[in-house]
């Protein structure tokens, strides 16, 4: 009896201290499950997450947005077509009571708006008149006019400020949908990796739990031998019955979850869901290695005012409100415009020639027949040439007593200074909050595998103490769940530490520097 108890002792001690091994993580990959690398879900992730695609449309949205303020300054054609068909009366009595009359022209104009607030118009218009009015001299007739046109705003929309304003504004906000797409990326791959390591260590903590069963449920089997031959008590076997329960408890509770965690991550990677009879789990071949990271508050803290897309969006604000406050103020000024026009005509058609000049008594000498193209010749020979200069004044009245627009414009441009500090301050803060989280991770893992080093000893101790009989089958379980705590502690303190290094990165902007990403052809 003496040597089957002795057999059952060393054998239970023996499957503890193999449950206690197996808590150690394993980075070997189950065969016909998908291995996952981090690098590879950061990957997918940049290119297949479904909240990232539709920020990035934003920039591109806002590049349209910049085109199409600048098309202000494009060329713009115009051209109209008219015919008319009429009866005129009469006023005349030469001329009869009423007498048929055509008119038709087209005209071509040519437009251009330039920065320093000056219009452009360049026009050709021909026309033609037929009329059934005696005694007409030339009909039908035909005209052709040359035409420039030059305004130039001398107050109110004078100069590039004024009039590119709104090209200016587009361009910067283009910049703070790029800054907000960047800041997207960055939280996109700090979810990734954190949903990595709760799924790595959701897979660590059923791997402890399952491997707790099975040995609880061997030393049940062992136990209830023992009972059989008369070594264990009764006693005894329902202490393992219950560590049995329990650790059943444990592994329903730590697929769930597992799967949880798979499903969080999936998600993120856009993969489909898991059907709920599925019973493979994914392979993460990546184990919470710790790397020491050395940086200083005072260089955490330069980087993140250089490289954090929050800074980047709160200065290109500023830019904007600079910008809405310095047209704002060109608006309130008077509108003083300045235009000169100088325009050639020229004329042709049917012309009828009479002696000494007079339709009405003179004879009919001779007929000269003109085209539309030769009222254009003499248009650009400059045959008969015209011109005036014109210059306007108008004056609101709301420029005068109210300026309400440009006291808001001021206001929201102090306003956008104060929402730059307000982001300075809040990166202060969250830098040096994610070096304590840093510093406190890698104090946690020394604390953590110090913890795990004397579980092993004590419960080594235990196991001795149990061959001599000083303590019960019920203490080795107590001791088996310290060290099997202690097992993921140490692994929880590695992985908070590397999820401490990507939030640092974070909060900094530097995530892509430092972990040599790329999103599309961004060049945040």
């Amino acid at each position: 009896m003496k040597h089957i108890a002795r057999t059952l002792s060393i054998s239970i001690c023996a499957l503890l201290l193999a449950a206690a091994a197996s808590f150690l993580p394993s980075q070997e990959s189950q065969a016909g499950k998908r291995a996952l690398s981090l690098r590879e879900c950061l990957v997918q992730a940049l290119a297949n997450n479904l909240s990232l695609t539709v920020e990035a449309f934003n920039p591109a949205i806002e590049d349209a947005a910049v085109a199409e303020a600048k098309e202000e300054f494009l060329p713009e054609f115009g051209a109209s077509l008219y015919k008319n068909r009429s009866t005129s009366l009469g006023t005349w009595g030469i001329e009869g009571t009423s007498y048929p009359y055509r008119y038709g022209y087209y005209d071509f104009t040519l437009s251009q708006k330039l920065a320093t607030g000056t219009t452009i118009v360049l026009s050709v218009v021909n026309s033609s008149v037929n009329t059934g009015q005696k005694y007409t001299t030339i009909n039908p007739s035909y005209e052709g006019t040359l035409q420039l046109t030059i305004t130039q705003s001398l107050l109110k929309n004078f100069g590039p400020k004024a009039n590119k304003a709104a090209a200016y504004q587009a361009e910067r906000q283009k910049e703070i949908a790029t800054a907000v797409l960047k800041a997207k990326t960055l939280e996109v791959i700090y979810e990734t990796e954190q949903a990595y390591w709760n799924l790595y260590s959701a897979l660590e903590n059923l791997k402890v739990q399952e491997s707790s069963l099975s040995q609880s449920r061997e030393v049940l089997k062992r136990a209830r031998e023992g009972e059989r031959i008369g070594n264990q008590s009764a006693l005894d076997v329902l202490t393992a019955e219950t560590s049995v329960a329990g650790w059943e408890d444990g592994v329903v509770s730590a697929r769930l979850l597992v799967e949880q965690s798979e499903s969080t991550l999936r998600k993120i990677l856009n993969l489909p869901p898991v059907s709920l009879d599925s019973i493979e789990r994914p392979a993460l071949t990546d184990a919470p290695s710790v790397e020491k990271i050395e940086t200083t508050y005072d260089e955490a803290l330069a980087a993140a005012l250089v490289h954090r897309p929050e800074i980047v969006e709160a200065e290109k604000k500023i830019s904007i409100a600079a910008s809405q406050a310095g047209y704002a103020a060109n608006q309130v000024l008077p509108q003083l415009d300045l235009t000169f026009s100088g325009w050639s005509e020229g004329q042709s058609g049917i012309k009828y020639v009479y002696e000494n000049d007079d339709p009405i008594n003179g004879a009919l000498l001779y007929t000269e027949v003109g085209s539309r193209w030769d009222a254009f010749k003499q248009a650009l020979k400059g045959k008969y040439k015209s011109w005036y200069v014109e210059l306007d004044l108008t004056l609101p009245l709301a420029s005068i007593f109210s300026r309400a627009g440009l006291r808001q414009a001021r206001l929201e441009h102090q306003q956008s200074l104060a929402a730059l500090e307000t982001e300075k301050q809040t990166a202060a803060f969250e830098v040096a909050g994610a070096l304590k989280e840093l510093r406190n991770a890698e104090m946690r893992i020394r604390s953590a595998t110090a913890s795990r080093v004397l579980q092993e000893k004590h419960l080594a101790a235990q196991l001795q103490r149990y061959q001599l009989g000083l303590v019960d089958i019920q203490w080795l379980f107590t001791y088996q769940g310290q060290l099997a705590s202690a097992r993921k502690s140490e692994i929880q303190a590695a992985i908070d530490y590397r999820l401490a290094a990507a939030r640092l990165e974070q909060v900094t902007g530097t995530t892509l520097e430092k972990k040599g990403l790329k999103f599309r052809d961004y060049e945040f």
